[in-house]
């Protein structure tokens, strides 16, 4: 289950929430250096053999905790679509996921351009 709120500061909040069934799931933490280092990349598997991802979250933070950039390339065989994510994503829709990247990501990339290094977590969901 996925269950979040949005809130604008002196505006409207609007409660989110969705019921996302997995059958397994996929968490990787890796750390990435600065661009200019020796390892501002890495790539991580989404899925085992088969199946689709029916949910992905991504977080990336500095040393201290707060969100850092990352680039995150979802690809899936030849098809591939990059995102820009600050801080964190949260995709709970297979059909989403699928729009960004023909039938849904297989692994992803994620590259670090920024001058400080960084730690990604990485959880997807997994459906048969």
């Amino acid at each position: 289950m996925v269950n979040a709120s949005l809130g604008v500061p002196g505006g409207p909040t609007l409660p989110l929430g969705t019921t996302v069934e997995v059958e397994s799931y996929v968490l990787a933490t890796v750390d990435l250096t600065e661009a200019a280092g020796s390892d501002p990349d890495r790539t991580v598997d989404l899925l085992p053999d088969g199946g689709t991802v029916a949910l992905l979250a991504i977080r990336a933070h500095d040393a201290k905790g707060k969100p850092a950039d990352v680039t995150a390339e979802l690809k899936a065989g030849a098809a591939t679509a990059s995102v820009e994510v600050s801080g964190s994503l949260l995709v709970a829709s297979e059909d989403a996921l699928a729009a960004i990247v023909a039938t849904g990501p297989r692994t992803v990339v994620l590259t670090n351009a920024g001058t400080a290094a960084i730690t990604v977590d990485v959880l997807a969901g997994h459906r048969a």
